[in-house]
């Protein structure tokens, strides 16, 4: 049944759940559609991120596209491992999100805590490999990066 407040629904058997090895982080894949015609929400594929806190808070550098970035490492490291599932379950679910599709869906990413600092980062290389990235819901995200980044994203 639609979640008509928010504005989309997850229809049946659209959800893929993928966990990054050493248990730092799950992301949790669903085919949204919108709920209301003309609402906020197009129809995409909502990564929703779990991460676990980082004890090593240094900066580093490693975003694609974004020179000078630093973003904390664990969260840098696990993004880019989480890519590589994202990448695997917009196959899966919905090849009309692949980059440069003509009908190309939006993408949209929420998390709590760590988490979020996980998905923000994972909203930063989904647009910079050529998606669509939509409104994103984090919550309570630690600080993610410098100032470069901020400025950036």
């Amino acid at each position: 049944p639609p979640c008509l407040p928010a504005g989309f629904y997850v229809p049946l058997g659209a959800v893929v759940v993928d966990q990054v090895s050493g248990g730092a982080a799950s992301m949790y894949a669903a085919t949204v559609k919108p709920s209301v015609e003309g609402g906020r929400f197009a129809p995409g594929i909502l990564f929703s991120v779990h991460a676990m806190s980082a004890a090593d808070t240094r900066l580093q550098e490693g975003l694609t596209a974004c020179s000078g970035c630093g973003v904390q490492g664990p969260h840098l490291t696990t993004v880019k491992a989480l890519m590589e599932e994202a990448t695997e379950a917009i196959g899966r679910l919905d090849r009309d999100c692949s980059p440069g599709a003509e009908a190309a869906c939006t993408l949209y990413v929420t998390g709590q805590g760590p988490g979020a600092a996980v998905a923000q980062l994972l909203a930063w290389e989904l647009a910079q490999a050529g998606h669509k990235v939509g409104e994103s819901y984090l919550f309570n995200a630690p600080v993610v990066g410098d100032e470069t980044f901020a400025n950036k994203m």
